[in-house]
C-alpha cells in the first residue's frame, strides 16, 4: 500500500518563484495609484478608497498584501508605510525605485518570448526604433535609480581608493547617463572637474540631477554619440559603466582608440 508520506521537503523557495509575477503586479498596482505616497500616516481602506477612485473592499485586500510583504503595517485603525516602502516607494526619497519597477513590469510581455529565442535564436528587434530611442526618459531614471541603491557607492568606493583619482583634475564619464556618477566623483574629489557624455535627449536628466544635488560648477555635460563624434581632450580619468557593454565589439574599436 502507498502510504502519504510523513515529512515533506520545503517547498517555500519555489512558491515565492511561483508567485513573483503576482507579487510583483500587487507592487506595480500600488504604485501607479500612489499609495504608498498617501500612507505616511495610518489611513483607513475606506479613505484611502475614496482618495484613488478605487473599489474600498479589493483596494482593503491589496492593503492587506502590503501587510503581509511587510511594506505597509496597520496602526491606530489604517495602514502605514514600513521603514522599507518610506524608502525605497515615496516619491521624495532619495532612494526611490518607481520606475524601475515600471520597467521591469513592461518588460514582462518580452519574457513571455523566451520559448521562441530559445528555439530559434535571438529576437528580431528589427523595425524597432533607433539607437537612440532606446535610451528614453524612463530607462534613463530606472537606471539611476538601481545605481542609487548601492551600485554607485561601491563602484565610486573602489575608483576613489586608486592613486589616479586623488590627483585627477579632469574625468570624462563616458555615456554617463544619469550624471549620478559624475556628481559622487566630484563631491569626493574636490578639486575634478567632470563631464557627462551621452545622446542630447539623455543629458535632459543628466542636468536635472546636477541641479538637484547643486554640482553646475562641478559638472558639466557634452551632447554626441561617442561611437562615431569627438569626445573632448584633457581627461586624467576616463569612466564608463554600462553603455560600451551593449555595443557590439567591432563597434567600439574606434572610440576606444579615441
Amino acid at each position: 500500500m502507498k502510504e502519504i508520506p510523513a515529512s515533506r521537503p520545503g517547498f517555500e523557495p519555489i512558491n515565492q518563484i511561483i508567485r513573483g509575477y503576482q507579487l510583483t503586479q500587487v507592487l506595480s498596482t500600488a504604485m501607479r495609484y500612489g499609495i504608498f505616497s498617501r500612507l505616511d500616516k495610518p489611513k483607513s481602506a475606506s479613505i484611502l478608497a475614496e482618495e484613488i477612485s478605487t473599489e474600498p473592499t479589493i483596494t482593503e485586500k491589496l492593503l492587506e498584501v502590503l501587510v503581509s510583504l511587510d511594506l505597509i503595517s496597520k496602526a491606530d485603525g489604517g495602514y502605514v508605510n514600513t521603514n522599507l516602502a518610506r524608502s525605497f516607494f515615496v516619491k521624495d526619497s532619495v532612494f526611490y525605485q518607481g520606475d524601475v519597477i515600471d520597467f521591469i513590469v513592461d518588460s514582462y510581455p518580452l519574457w513571455s518570448e523566451l520559448d521562441h529565442a530559445l528555439k530559434n535564436g535571438q529576437l528580431d528587434n528589427s523595425g524597432k526604433g533607433k539607437r537612440e530611442d532606446t535610451f528614453d526618459k524612463r530607462f534613463i531614471m530606472a537606471s539611476a535609480e538601481s545605481s542609487i541603491r548601492g551600485a554607485l557607492q561601491d563602484t565610486v568606493e573602489v575608483i576613489a581608493g586608486l592613486p589616479e583619482f586623488k590627483d585627477a583634475k579632469r574625468l570624462l564619464d563616458l555615456g554617463g547617463g544619469h550624471g549620478l556618477y559624475s556628481i559622487a566623483f566630484a563631491q569626493r574629489n574636490l578639486s575634478l572637474q567632470a563631464v557627462v557624455f551621452d545622446l542630447p535627449p539623455v543629458l535632459e536628466i543628466s542636468r536635472g540631477f546636477i541641479k538637484d544635488y547643486e554640482m553646475e560648477t562641478r559638472v558639466s555635460v557634452m551632447a554626441g554619440d561617442y561611437l562615431k563624434d569627438d569626445l573632448g581632450s584633457g581627461y586624467d580619468l576616463i569612466f564608463t559603466s554600462h553603455s560600451l557593454f551593449y555595443q557590439p565589439r567591432e563597434a567600439l574599436e574606434a572610440p576606444l582608440r579615441k
